[in-house]
């Protein structure tokens, strides 16, 4: 009889004998995983005596008129616990706090599935806000990018190294941070705000930030530009010259009064300066780099005229072309012409059978599908992101891949737009649907394998070298390039 009593004791009141740290029902409890270690009172498992959540019933009373709830705790029909009791704003409070404190301690991932995706002619973005704001129309955010982080710890055991540290075993944790982002925000039709951020990026002036608004056709402020802006000069009948500044940061405004054009601009540009002593350890490295290592399949024209220049007149409209050799520089910097780059879309060939490719072909000139047309290529192309798969200079006409490229084939199409009146010139190419076309018609940008005998060798940028470092000091840099084969 009494090893009965003691056996139902133990599993309906298990807490009054191993010394539960509550004696009170705890309404606020989670699911604990069973920790085995051993305690100062018994030899068993920690949580091996709980009863089983099918045998505990609980029970809530509350009193309206008081505000007071009580909730108790019960294995079969017997309380092992005191019932907890307190006003309902108190429990509320306490139940908010500590879901708070589980929230922010469990893991998360947030998905494109938790939000809403949006495509776009540059990319697809991930919409987290949209909403009316009246008269103004609606309001959206939308953000597209990665973000990597990396972190590992490091051991180095010193014994068998010849140092002067006296230490033996060094631990080091190392941590490595990669960002790309872009955040288009738009207020109506008319006001868009901007941020792109890619932390590999070469130069600091591709990191943009600005505030674009886009007037009525029959507006005097045409377009407003604040932020990270841009100043094209360029040629006309009486000015030879044609520039661009870019990097610049301030307020650009066009406006239109009539048959005038006015281009305004208010810029500021920053300089830092910046000391560093070096005490003991610095040296300094040459290295020697060829000519034919170049960064390869990274850099690429989109069309021979922006490379080789040229004053052609295009037959179909009698337009006069007006654009420079992407060399030589003019006071260090690159000059444009009357053709900017509208409706870009670049395209990789897919052997992956993708749902999401498109059959096309990829000429090496679509105006004339005849001009080597051995070397033509069809099959399925997939679309790639513009911002994370490759960044486009639309006044120089060349593009940036994010990685170099393999044996993969890419395409583009393009139109090519007067630079003064935003009239589209020449259409490279052709999209699915447009002019009844079931198929993509693409220029052929660079082939599956690049030698110098293929129509699109020259393309391909043969001037970007690594130097084996970064944050280099410019004014201690020294480069001297030597000709070893010229006998003068």
């Amino acid at each position: 009889m009494y090893r009965v009593f003691l056996l139902f004791y133990l599993i309906c009141a298990p807490n009054l004998l191993f010394g539960s740290d509550n004696l009170i029902t705890d309404p606020f409890s989670k699911s604990k995983k069973i920790n085995f270690c051993l305690n100062d009172i018994s030899n068993y498992p920690i949580g091996i005596f709980n009863p089983k959540l099918s045998l505990i019933n609980y029970q809530v009373d509350l009193n309206t008129k008081s505000k007071i709830i009580s909730i108790s705790e019960s294995v079969l029909t017997n309380r092992n616990t005191m019932p907890y009791t307190a006003s309902v704003d108190d429990y509320f409070d306490s139940l908010y706090t500590i879901n708070q404190r589980y929230n922010f301690s469990k893991p998360f991932n947030y998905s494109a599935s938790d939000t809403t995706q949006y495509s776009s002619g540059k990319g697809q973005y991930v919409e987290i806000a949209d909403f009316d704001i009246g008269r103004l129309g609606r309001a959206s955010l939308r953000v597209q990018g990665n973000i990597s982080l990396q972190g590992k710890l490091v051991n180095q055991d010193q014994e068998l190294v010849r140092s002067s540290y006296k230490e033996r075993e060094q631990t080091n944790f190392k941590f490595d941070q990669k960002q790309q982002l872009n955040v288009q925000g738009k207020i109506g039709d008319q006001v868009t705000i901007s941020l792109d951020q890619n932390s590999e990026r070469d130069f600091d002036w591709e990191n943009t930030v600005r505030i674009d608004y886009e007037g009525k056709e029959d507006d005097i402020l045409q377009k407003l530009e604040a932020g990270n802006i841009s100043l094209s000069l360029p040629a006309t009948e009486f000015v030879t010259f044609s520039g661009q500044n870019r990097g610049l940061f301030g307020v650009k405004a066009i406006t239109q009064l009539g048959p005038v054009n006015v281009t305004s601009i208010a810029s500021l540009e920053r300089t830092k300066k910046a000391s560093q002593k070096y005490k003991g350890t610095a040296q300094l490295e040459k290295k020697r780099i060829q000519d034919y290592e170049y960064k390869k399949n990274l850099y690429f024209f989109i069309h021979e005229w922006f490379r080789n220049g040229s004053t052609d007149v295009i037959p179909s409209n009698g337009f006069q072309l007006n654009v420079p050799p992407y060399y030589p520089l003019s006071n260090g910097l690159h000059n444009i012409g009357n053709l900017v780059v509208r409706n870009f879309e670049l395209y990789k060939i897919d052997s992956s059978n993708n749902p999401a490719a498109d059959p096309g072909i990829a000429y090496i000139d679509p105006n004339d599908t005849e001009y080597y047309s051995d070397s033509s290529k069809e099959g399925a192309f997939i679309r790639l992101q513009r911002g994370s798969d490759y960044q486009i200079n639309e006044d120089l006409g060349f593009i940036r891949m994010q990685n170099s490229l393999q044996n993969e084939i890419i395409g583009a199409h393009f139109d090519l737009a007067d630079r003064t009146t935003g009239d589209i010139i020449l259409t490279v190419g052709l999209d699915i649907g447009e002019d009844e076309n079931d198929t993509l018609v693409l220029k052929m940008i660079k082939p599956q394998s690049s030698h110098p005998n293929h129509p699109t060798w020259d393309l391909m940028f043969k001037n970007v070298y690594y130097l084996g470092a970064v944050n280099i000091d410019q004014s201690s840099l020294d480069v001297r390039i030597v000709d070893n084969f010229s006998t003068f």
